[in-house]
């Protein structure tokens, strides 16, 4: 993916439904919605990358993110060392659905983040 500036980066899919629908998604949690732009922020500070364009089903790599061949969207990144755990904390901060996105006591727990990390 090649280095852009991306203002809408870190919305998250729900925050992204209201700025085009103008009305708040049923499920709207702020925390969630947070939650969602500190994992894009921490994949960006730790793979030089922006994750994806922006988070809606018509991105070709949120796309792969949150489909059921995650492997796709790691294969962009194949280049880059990293942690096991960091690619399963990824995958529950940036998921589609708030309800099943980390809290910031189940990111806190994680391995990745208590250095339990092995690189790929």
């Amino acid at each position: 993916m090649s280095h852009q500036n991306y203002t809408a980066l870190d919305y998250s899919p729900e925050i992204e439904a209201k700025l085009r629908s103008l009305t708040l998604h049923p499920k709207y949690n702020g925390e969630k919605a947070d939650i969602f732009s500190i994992g894009a922020t921490l994949f960006m500070i730790r793979m030089q990358s922006p994750p994806f364009r922006k988070a809606i089903k018509q991105d070709p790599y949120f796309k792969r993110l949150c489909g059921p061949a995650k492997q796709k969207f790691w294969q962009i990144f194949k280049n880059v060392a990293f942690p096991s755990t960091f690619r399963e904390l990824v995958e529950r901060i940036l998921t589609r659905m708030p309800s099943q996105r980390y809290s910031l006591d189940q990111i806190s727990e994680s391995k990745y983040m208590n250095g339990k990390s092995a690189v790929v």
